[in-house]
């Protein structure tokens, strides 16, 4: 995930960006120091005990700037994935499906392919940018 976002980044984007891999279960200490913010894609879902859990906030909190934000992405929480997808499936013609697709806010979610163990997924943040503005200390 990381080498994609990677490669998909303007040069002007990676000279304000930092990328990282690391386990939030353990205290993490990054040597750039705290962030105007920390992005959280399919990680709180991999908290395995609720000790996991709050030690992944812990490290989002202590990497985060006074007035820093997170965002975090995570996949619903749904019993049997296979159905949850159909329900996205874009093939579908039913006006019951639900949408998977907000022009407005939010995040969509397009389940493109199964595969092993899992779903190929489009995840599609609906923002208008904004210029971070750095304040005087």
């Amino acid at each position: 995930m990381i080498t994609a976002a990677q490669s998909q980044s303007s040069e002007t984007d990676k000279s304000k960006l930092t990328f990282m891999v690391g386990d939030c279960t353990q205290p993490l200490h990054l040597d750039s120091g705290p962030s105007d913010i920390v992005l959280g894609a399919w990680l709180l879902n991999y908290a395995g005990t609720p000790t996991e859990m709050t030690n992944m906030y812990t490290n989002i909190a202590s990497n985060l700037k006074p007035g820093g934000h997170f965002v975090g992405i995570t996949p619903h929480a749904a019993h049997d994935l296979d159905d949850f997808a159909d329900m996205f499936d874009p093939r579908r013609s039913s006006s019951s499906s639900p949408t998977h697709k907000s022009d407005k806010y939010g995040v969509s979610v397009a389940y493109t392919a199964k595969v092993v163990n899992g779903y190929r997924t489009r995840v599609t943040a609906h923002v208008q940018p904004k210029e971070i503005l750095e304040l005087p200390s």
